[in-house]
């Protein structure tokens, strides 16, 4: 069952403001590339994917994150 939108919007206020407190904080940018993408904010998401990839470029799930985000904004752009 989704979250109401509420509960995602409070979980992306609150690991913003972690994220605002430590830019380095591995499992808070991969959090946060979920919730934007979950709310439809794909180049916010596309975003922490890319600066999480950078800061762990061993770690598979973060390139898939990342493949998946740039999947959607190529889809974005062919509407």
């Amino acid at each position: 069952m989704a979250k109401p939108s509420h509960d995602l919007e409070f979980e992306t206020r609150f690991f913003e403001a972690v994220h605002r407190r430590d830019p380095r904080f591995t499992d808070v940018i991969e959090l946060l590339g979920g919730l934007y993408t979950k709310q439809g904010r794909i180049a916010e998401g596309l975003k922490m994917d890319r600066k999480l990839v950078r800061l762990e470029p061993d770690n598979a799930t973060a390139h898939y994150n990342l493949a998946c985000s740039l999947a959607l904004v190529r889809q974005e752009t062919r509407r």
